[in-house]
């Protein structure tokens, strides 16, 4: 795990991109800008300390489904693809299972 440090406006993922990490929010505000998003100032959802974004493409093993951009200076930590698989498969298969139903679920609800 590292901490990434964003300046305001800055991109840290796009919809659409191959997912290698996960992030948790240390400080500052991130935006989640889902597809259906045109205005891409106005975030569909905001996200404060302690927070986490961009899991749902691990669990799924699909591409990002959303874009996250700092709205303001934000501090992330960042955690790899492989730290998140080492965590996950020392989990409980049921834990294992529900993650993965939920992200599923989040994802097809998203997309109507």
């Amino acid at each position: 795990m590292i901490v990434e440090k964003f300046d305001a406006g800055d991109v840290i993922f796009s919809e659409g991109d191959i997912a290698d990490c996960m992030y948790i929010v240390k400080a500052g505000e991130i935006g989640i800008f889902l597809p259906q998003n045109m205005t891409v100032s106005e975030p569909d959802f905001l996200l404060h300390d302690n927070e986490i974004f961009g899991e749902m493409a691990l669990v799924d093993e699909q591409l990002r489904f959303a874009t996250a951009k700092a709205m303001i200076a934000s501090d992330v930590i960042k955690i790899s693809e492989a730290e998140f698989i080492e965590k996950l498969e020392k989990s409980d298969v049921v834990i294992r299972a529900i993650i993965a139903s939920l992200s599923q679920r989040l994802r097809a609800a998203q997309t109507g």
